[in-house]
C-alpha cells in the first residue's frame, strides 16, 4: 500500500486511513514523496519523520522519493511494486496549489490499473 505525501496536512491525514487499512490487510506501507526537482535530501528527511510516527503502528514501513510529474510518478511506482492501494488525500495545499494536487488525485484515479482510496 503506497501513501503519497507532499508536506501538506491533507496528504498527512491519509495516513490514518492507511494504518487503519494495514491492521486488516498486512501489506508493506509504502511513503512517497515525488520531487519534481533533483533535490531529493528534503524529501528523504521528510519521509524518514514519518516513517518514525508510524513505525509503532503498522508491521513494516519504507520510504520512497521517485521523481517527475506526481501522477505519472505515483502510478508507475503503483505498477512497478505491484501496490494494492493507494491510500491519498483528495485535496492538497490551498489555492491554486490544492487545485493542482486535485488534479493529480483525479489522475491517478483514472487510472485503471490502481486501487486508489481519496481522503477528504
Amino acid at each position: 500500500m503506497t501513501v503519497p505525501l507532499d508536506g501538506s496536512a491533507h496528504a498527512e491525514r491519509a495516513l490514518r486511513y492507511a494504518i487503519q487499512f494495514e491492521r486488516i490487510v498486512p501489506v508493506e506501507l509504502m511513503l512517497l514523496h515525488v520531487a519534481e526537482s533533483e533535490v531529493i535530501a528534503p524529501a528523504e528527511a521528510y519521509l524518514e519523520a514519518m516513517a518514525a510516527a508510524v513505525r509503532p503502528h503498522v508491521r513494516s514501513v519504507s520510504i520512497h522519493v521517485e521523481q517527475g510529474e506526481p501522477a505519472s510518478a505515483i502510478v508507475a511506482h503503483a505498477e512497478l511494486h505491484e501496490v494494492v492501494l493507494v491510500v491519498m488525500s483528495a485535496h492538497g495545499h490551498t489555492g491554486i496549489r490544492r487545485v493542482i494536487l486535485g488534479s493529480v488525485t483525479r489522475e491517478v484515479i483514472s487510472v485503471r490499473s490502481v486501487a486508489v482510496l481519496a481522503v477528504v
